[in-house]
This record gives structure tokens, sequence and C-alpha cells, in this order.
């Protein structure tokens, strides 16, 4: 077998399952199964890792949030505190509060650790060591690559992190995302057909022998190399009645068969990060990269355009705890438009100059219910007409723990008739922060996946309810929903000028016509009132009894 090192480069360079298939039979290492280890170490890993998210975006969503763990972690072990300690920040805003802003305030600020109160050269800052990248050669078949400047991991430790299914490795540190060991395999089922994706990841050096490094993480002398693999889909073809998982592991995989360990090489740097629209420019001495080899993105399209993969991942990060920079780098679709862009959430988005031109105001923006004792704060977004297809598409009411959507009701739910809210439900977006509930009752609320709510739930159903009631009184919407009647009806009457112009010259022309329709005055609009005031005395037939008031 060639250099590692080369064979790597290769693999990071490829944009296509094919190209990867035979690169590796070049090599002799893919029609081998010994070459190859169970994900997880369990041949029955299709259980767990094919049963997740049923959208290609909420999967590539559990990458991201995995970046943002990873650089946390980093900043607290480089502090020299264990992230599971009671020395460790003990909330997502505390951490980036004291991780990132490096604050050594003891309080935590109202506006601190919050992404969307950053200035934007500070985000973009920040976004940099966090990146999405989207590289191929046309819109059908293509690669998205995930790269952090975050902890990092050594080769010997792969099977027990980054390859990991059912591990506790997060499940004690309060500040960041994860928790559910899955290794967020729920992208591998939209790659391609051969589910292929290449991981890279050298450990940062100074947490080689850190004391705040658990004492359960592998020491080898291979500590200070970069390690990669290729994980895939086996099954086809074979005698098993279910399919699995597998990832490369050839060194000694013959004297250990489905027990090797993963390729590795020593190198300062390697260039996993882009620059710009140019991919795999940017050389770091540590870091990770996952390649998800022709990953199926609903949109294919631009990832900076409205309908494209940035936008998208704004609503399934309406709050990151860290930002994100997205480059376009496909060549087909180059610009003269700067091709990267920083992902800070929807909130963030919303928030900015250019985006309160396309939403109208709302007062009150929030509303507080409570369900199952618990004060539960929601936003609302109203959007002008026509605007709203920038921002969301059939996502109605977003339900978040920590930023993170976790599940969605569509936007039909504001055109129910208790709502009454009709006229504007197709240009409304709620965001509810369940962050409050318990982690038995999140159990309860939402899928292990995080992209969908459990149905036939009680504390579900009594937040559809508290919601009906706070929306339907909501005078900032009812207020909205009476302007777009106002401006429906002018437009109304507007379209009927034509016809009235060619009444008048009818009985300009027309005396005897003239003297039947005496001169009148133009109908005023109609206008429903918003305030009505019941007549005291007893209703008589023939007399309208209601007063304006």
């Amino acid at each position: 077998m060639r250099n590692p090192e080369e064979l790597c480069r290769d693999l990071m360079l490829t944009d296509d399952e094919d190209a990867v298939v035979e690169i590796l039979n070049e090599e002799g290492l893919w029609d081998d199964p010994r070459n190859w280890r169970y994900y997880g170490d369990d041949e029955l890993n299709w259980n767990r890792a094919g049963n997740q998210q049923i959208r290609s975006d909420f999967a590539l969503n559990e990458k991201l949030v995995n970046t943002i763990d990873s650089r946390l972690m980093l900043e607290c072990m480089l502090q020299g505190i264990s992230p599971d300690s009671p020395e460790a920040p003990q909330s997502i805003r505390e951490g980036v509060y004291r991780l990132i802003e490096k604050s050594t305030s003891g309080i935590l600020k109202a506006t601190g650790g919050r992404v969307e109160d950053w200035p934007t050269s500070y985000r973009t800052e920040i976004a940099k060591d966090q990146a999405v990248f989207v590289t191929g050669k046309n819109t059908k078949s293509f690669s998205v690559n995930v790269a952090d400047l975050g902890e990092g991991q050594t080769p010997e430790a792969f099977p027990h992190t980054l390859l990991s299914l059912g591990k506790n490795n997060k499940i004690r540190v309060n500040f960041v995302q994860g928790k559910f060991g899955q290794g967020s395999t729920g992208a591998l089922r939209f790659c391609g057909e051969r589910r292929l994706q290449l991981i890279i990841s050298k450990r940062h050096p100074k947490l080689v022998g850190n004391p705040a490094v658990s004492g359960s993480y592998p020491v080898d002398e291979s500590d200070d190399c970069w390690g990669f693999t290729i994980v895939r889909r086996e099954g086809k073809g074979m005698d098993v009645r279910l399919p699995f998982y597998s990832f490369l592991a050839p060194i000694g995989a013959i004297e250990n068969e489905r027990q090797g360990r993963v390729l590795r090489f020593r190198s300062e740097t390697l260039p996993i990060f882009p620059e710009g629209d140019s991919p795999f420019r940017r050389e770091v001495g540590h870091g990770t990269l996952v390649k998800l080899f022709n990953y199926k993105l609903k949109k294919g399209s631009h990832i900076l355009r409205r309908d494209g993969l940035r936008g998208q991942v704004d609503l399934l990060l309406t709050q990151p705890a860290l930002p994100l920079r997205f480059h376009e780098c496909r060549s087909h679709l180059r610009s003269d438009r700067e091709q990267a862009e920083t992902m800070s959430g929807l909130f963030a988005r919303l928030s900015g100059p250019r985006t309160q031109e396309n939403l109208e105001e709302i007062k009150p923006e929030t509303i507080a219910i409570n369900v199952a004792g618990h004060d539960l704060t929601a936003r609302i977004f109203a959007f002008k007409p026509g605007k709203s297809g920038t921002y969301r598409k059939s996502e109605g009411v977003l339900f978040t723990i920590n930023g993170q959507t976790q599940g969605y009701m569509k936007a039909g739910f504001f055109s129910r008739p208790r709502l009454g809210l009709q006229k504007i439900a197709k240009d409304l977006l709620v965001v509810l922060d369940c962050s409050a509930f318990s982690a038995i009752e999140q159990d309860d609320l939402f899928m292990p996946s995080r992209d969908r709510l459990v149905e036939d739930n009680e504390l579900a159903s009594e937040i559809e309810e508290k919601l009906e009631e706070a929306l339907k009184d909501h005078p900032g919407l009812r207020l909205l929903k009476n302007k777009r009647a106002t401006l429906d009806t002018e437009e109304k009457l507007a379209d009927n000028k034509p016809l009235e112009e060619t009444l008048n010259r009818v009985l300009k022309n027309s005396p005897t016509l003239s003297r039947i329709f005496a001169k009148g005055m133009r109908l005023p609009n109609a206008k429903r009132p918003e305030h009505v005031k019941p007549a005291t005395e007893p209703f008589e037939a023939g007399q309208s009894r209601l007063i304006l008031a």
C-alpha cells in the first residue's frame, strides 16, 4: 500500500463515491472484509444508526452541533478544567461566556454568551474555525464537508469517540449539546448508494498528556499523528438480514479480524479548511474534517441562496452556541459575489437591519405559556406579504432546546378556525423555547433523533392548546389581521375603479339614467370595527342596536 498521507489527500480531494471505491480497490482495501471494523464495535449497529433523522438537513445539523461542542470542549480543557467537573460551565451560555468570550466575571450577564448580540466582525472571526463547505462538479453529485478546529482525536481514539455508538462521552458535560451518543450517524443514510463518509482528525497537541483529559482516553505513540478512515454500509450481496455500518481499519486486521486500527501518518499540517470559494486551502495543525460523499440535500442549489443549505440551518440552529462559516466551493456555481457567509442562527439573522424591512411590527413579540408547571417563552415573527419564503418553508412552530430545533409543527397550525389567523397564517413563524423541561419531559416530548415530536403525547397536546389560547388573544396579531383585511378591501375597491369610470361615462351620456341614479357619494371602505359596544335597550326589529365605541 502506498504512503498513507497520499491516500488520505486523494480521498479528501475526491467528490464521488465511485472514485472512492476505485482508489481503495487499487490499494487492495475495499473487498477484504477483514479490513473493515464494525461501527461502534457492534455488528447490529443498524438498529441504532439507521433509525434516526428523516430529513437530510436535520441529520447534517447533528454534525454541525458536534463541531461546536468540540470547540467548547477544547477551550475548556485548555484552561485546565475537566469538562465533566463541577468547575466547568454548567450551561451552554455560560460555556460560551467563559470559554469563548473569555469573561472573568463570575456573573453571567443578560447579553453574555449570545451570538446574536456579538458584532458582525466578531461572529466572522469565531466562525472561521467551524466551516461548512460544498464541493463537487455539479448540483446532483457533490459532497458536504464539515471542518472544525476543536479538540481533534488521536488515531487510537477513533473507535471510542468519532466512531462510537452508545458511549457516554458527553453525557455529564453540561455546556455542550450532544448527549445521546449516536455518533451523528443519521447523516450516513443520505450519503449516496454506499453511504460513504471520510473522517480525518488530529488531536490538539496541548491535550496530549493534559490532566484535564479523561483518564480513560487512549494513549499511544501515534498520538501526534493524523488518523483517517472511510465509513461505508455493508450487507448488499451478503447473507445478512440487516445491513450494517463499518469503517476502514486495516492496521493489524489480518491478526485480529474486524478489530483493526485506522490508518495514520505524521504531518505538521493538513489543508482541511477552505478559503473563500477554494476548498482545502487553509492549513491547520489539528482538528477534524468530515466529508459526506454524494450527499442528498433536498435542494442542491447554491448553499448561500434563499433556498440553500445556509437558510435551512438557520431554522435548525435558531440560537447556535457558536456561529459557523458557510462556503460554496463548486466551480460551476462561482459568481462575482462573495462565496462565503457567516451563519449565526435565525434570531441573529432576523435582528439584522436588512431583515427588519421584511418583518411586521408585532407587540408584544414574545409570549409566555405555562406547560406542566414550566414557564415557556415563544418569539413571534410576522413577515410582510411574500417575504416568509426567504426564511422558512412549511415550518410554522419550531420547538427548540438550547437554541437547537428538536421538532416543528407546520404552518397550517395557524389556519385553525379557533385561532382566527387564516388571513396571516402563511406569514407567521413562532419559536418556542422548551429548555425549561426536565430531561425526562424532553424525552417524553421529542424523539432521540431530535427532528420530530412524539405523537399522541399529553405534553405536546398541552403545548398546542396553550399556544392556541395565547395566539388567539394576541393583540398584535389581531391588529395585523385587521390591517391585512383592510388592505385586501382597498385592493378590491381599487380593482373596481375601471368599472366605476365606465358607469360614470354611461351616466354622463344618458340624462335619463342620470336622473334615475341620483348623484351620490362613493362608498367608503368596508372595515370591521375593532371595538364594539352592545346596546343596553331591548332589540326591536328594523333597528340596529350596535353602537360603535
